[in-house]
């Protein structure tokens, strides 16, 4: 016998879970009568990772494809099975049911953890999965006139679904069913039971005359390609929910018809999907929903749990498992809602049998169809929710009235619907409740959602904030996705000191919800691309919740320690002009030149392409006819004497568009030109967005910014011009262009996609930034800088870059490089 240290059992299923941080949820259900012997389990996690495991001895687990079955079914690729008379564990998997691979118990937890890597990285698979299997008979029975309808499809599916299973536990004569010929003929036989949880009890004519071909002997047959049969007792209670998103997604795709030797006609989904991430991975839902009960006081005896947007209603059902896994032993509201009468089904589907599955405690779900902000929301202890990722611009008028009417006065800005989600869920919440949900990133630091923020603090604490960096894990986002948990406060609970930040990087993302399972102290909670830390409630302010990596929360705190002062007391940063349509008011070069005498009412434009490796370029003319005193021209018919080949080449065919534009006081004028612009002054720029390079010195204030920013020096009109004489604006400009600040700015501002970040004021104002006019900088590193700032005007700043940045570093007065 193997003999273990510590807490460590390679035959104990639950030990496994443990230290993988993966979910243990028993294969069977407690009370099935046809459940096998031994102990069977599924330790879930993400697509790869999940796998089921059997602490059994019988030799039929070797010998035979039933542990095969049990994992097809449940949509995990591998069972594992450790057998503690042979002292052995033996690795299997249903697309390879030849391959036994076998491995000693492994002594050391090491052992495990390395399995776990193997399983991690197995090729794709060469045979169609049990989603891609039902997939199939649901694109049949979309094909058909009488289940063309999307709800139908999807009833009649699990009636089939729910039919092979009765067959196979006995509770239906096979022969019965598979004389079937019409879909009528299969619901006769189907129990009162399954019809109601089907909702089938009063199909239309053209449903129960739907002929069925082969369709009734489709889920009693193995599977073509992998020999095994079907058990949809564990498809419903592994993998419901992805086959559901699935079906989902098949139904909004455009249909296209295909046939298929001996089933026929069937309708195959194409076309493109539209981009969103409705759908949340069963990891992270589950990862939220232990993370919210976990932060509850205590849990009630009575507990209400709602998703105002449940989808296929993954978070309910993942909250239902984790109640069976902490031996609850009360009673639950489950309530659910979706606009999507498709939805609001699959998910009541999923739940109901799902209750009618547990074990301990009893759950009421209430799943309704219909759209939730306009709806009472019952209180509750726990909302979870991945809610609509639209901002209000893109709304239509009556949902952004909806959003404007629970919003309020936080309806500043480009306000996102999920704003409204959250806020909505955090009244419903009794104080104590929780609120775990997923978010577009940028409400947690954009301007438009600061008033929002600075209310949610008011109400309630962060418990944990996360961030999955680039776009893999929701391929289908256009923005950068983050999720929360929030507890609404009361009056006797102590506050949280600490708030969990979870980081991963790309391909990282099941790894860092595995890791936050594991004890805090565990050191797979800062690895290969993983952190899962605490940081200080102070850390975390109103302007700014994006969660960031452990090293920056450090490096921040370091710098502000540093007592300098910040950007916002040293510089006044001005936003740009806002043409309102850039088609119309910038030219390129080679027009501007064939523009003669009227070239005197543009200005080189200052921006965007415009500003390269800290050099300002004269790629791109603004029209701005506007001088120290004001506009210079005053009317249409002015314009057109003055200007006739702009006016007829560039403003005359965009003037529908023009005229289209909000706030205008004349159509052919810039939207915002800015008034501190019309007298021509020295100035530092920058880009709207950028790094590195991105900064330049408008030395004779020729320029007029555009898509990007103006730093003029603090105070009166007089010091601005001492500031200028005093040459500092050189100096400046490098240590904007130094790498050592382009550092600084991940620590404060918000990367796009691309990597560039936004050079925004309600990004960079609170940055520590050093006073080369106070007398307390060193006289030779200034004059350094001087130098440096002017050859970066002239484009040498890869030849001074080195020695920029150790001038700089000098200037923070930390070790930044």
């Amino acid at each position: 016998m193997v003999k273990i240290t510590g807490q460590w059992d390679p035959f104990s299923i639950r030990s496994w879970a443990a230290l993988l941080g993966l979910v243990y949820v028993p294969m069977f259900h407690l009370r099935a009568s046809e459940r096998a012997h031994g102990d069977h389990a599924v330790l879930l996690d993400g697509d790869q990772a999940s796998f089921g495991f059997s602490s059994d001895s019988s030799t039929d687990l070797l010998t035979t494809s039933d542990p095969l079955a049990w994992t097809w079914s449940a949509h995990v690729r591998h069972i594992v099975i450790a057998d503690r008379q042979r002292e052995m564990v033996y690795l299997r998997r249903w697309d390879a049911p030849t391959v036994i691979r076998q491995f000693h118990a492994p002594r050391e937890e090491q052992g495990a953890i390395d399995l776990l890597q193997v399983l991690q990285s197995v090729e794709p698979l060469q045979v169609p999965d049990v989603i891609q299997h039902v997939l199939y008979a649901f694109r049949l029975i979309r094909a058909t006139k009488g289940c063309s309808e999307p709800v139908w499809a999807v009833r009649i599916l699990n009636s089939l679904l729910l039919a092979a299973d009765a067959v196979r536990r006995e509770r239906i004569d096979r022969r019965q069913f598979e004389r079937a010929s019409t879909v009528g003929d299969a619901l006769k036989i189907l129990g009162v039971r399954a019809r109601s949880l089907a909702e089938v009890d009063d199909p239309p004519n053209s449903v129960l005359n739907q002929e069925l071909d082969v369709l009734g002997h489709y889920f009693l047959q193995a599977d073509s390609r992998t020999g095994l049969h079907l058990r949809p007792d564990l498809l419903f209670r592994h993998a419901s929910s992805k086959l559901y998103q699935e079906a989902h997604l098949d139904l909004e795709r455009r249909p296209q018809q295909l046939s298929f030797a001996g089933l026929g006609s069937v309708v195959e989904p194409h076309g493109q999907l539209r981009r969103d991430i409705r759908f949340t991975p069963a990891n992270l839902a589950r990862a939220l929903v232990q993370q919210a009960l976990q932060a509850l006081p205590k849990l009630p005896k009575r507990l209400v749990v709602m998703d105002p947007a449940c989808g296929s209603g993954i978070f309910l059902q993942e909250c239902l498992r984790e109640l069976v896994s902490s031996n609850y032993t009360g009673s639950a509201r489950v309530i659910g809602y979706d606009i999507s009468p498709v939805s609001a089904y699959m998910s009541r589907f999923c739940l109901k049998h799902a209750a009618s599955d547990l074990d301990g405690f009893h759950a009421d779900v209430e799943v309704e169809e219909g759209n939730s902000l306009q709806r009472d929301w019952p209180k509750a202890d726990l909302v979870l929710m991945n809610p609509p990722f639209i901002p209000i611009t893109d709304l239509p008028p009556e949902s952004s009235g909806d959003v404007a009417s629970i919003l309020g006065d936080l309806n500043t800005g480009r306000v996102d619907i999920a704003m409204a989600f959250v806020l909505k869920g955090m009244q419903a919440l009794r104080p104590g409740g929780v609120l775990g949900c997923v978010v577009p990133g940028s409400i947690l630091y954009g301007e438009s959602g600061l008033k929002w923020r600075e209310r949610l603090q008011q109400d309630a604490e962060i418990i944990l904030m996360g961030r999955f960096e680039g776009y893999r894990y929701f391929p289908t986002s256009l923005v950068e996705t983050c999720f929360l948990v929030l507890r609404r406060k009361e009056e006797h609970t102590p506050r949280r000191q600490g708030v969990q930040v979870v980081i991963a990087q790309e391909e990282y993302e099941d790894a860092a919800l595995r890791a936050l399972r594991l004890p805090e102290h565990d050191p797979r909670r800062v690895t290969e691309g993983v952190e899962v830390f605490p940081i200080g409630s102070e850390e975390v302010r109103a302007q700014s919740w994006r969660p960031l990596r452990r090293s920056v929360y450090e490096n921040r705190q370091q710098l502000l320690a540093r007592g300098l002062p910040v950007v916002k007391a040293l510089f006044e940063i001005r936003q740009g002009i806002r043409t309102g349509d850039n088609q119309a008011f910038i030219i390129p070069a080679d027009a501007y030149r064939r523009l003669g005498a009227e070239r005197r009412y543009f200005r080189p434009a200052a921006g965007g392409e415009t500003i390269r490796r800290g050099r300002l370029m004269q790629t791109e003319y603004v029209f701005f006819p506007y001088a120290e005193a004001g506009p210079i021209l005053t009317t249409e018919d002015e314009l057109k004497q003055q200007m006739p080949k702009y006016y007829k080449g560039w403003l005359e065919p965009r003037r529908q568009q023009l005229q289209n534009r909000a706030k205008i006081k004349c159509w052919w004028g810039l939207t915002r030109p800015r008034t501190w612009q019309f007298e021509k002054s020295p100035r530092l720029l920058s880009a709207y967005f950028g790094g590195s390079g991105s900064f330049a010195f408008d030395v004779n204030g020729d320029f007029a910014v555009v898509n990007g920013f103006a730093w003029d020096w603090r105070g009166t009109q007089a010091s601005r011009v001492d500031f200028v004489r005093t040459r500092l604006p050189w100096a400046y400009l490098a240590l904007l262009n130094s790498t050592v600040f382009e550092r600084i700015l991940s620590w404060f501002s918000v990367p796009l996609q691309g990597g560039q970040m936004r050079l925004e004021p309600r990004f960079l104002s609170r940055i520590p930034f050093p006073d080369l006019s106070s007398g307390d900088m060193p006289t030779d590193l200034v004059e350094d800088l001087l130098i440096m700032g002017q050859a970066v005007h002239t484009g040498k700043l890869e030849d001074v870059r080195e020695r920029l940045d150790k001038a700089a570093t000098s200037a923070w007065g930390v070790p930044l490089l």
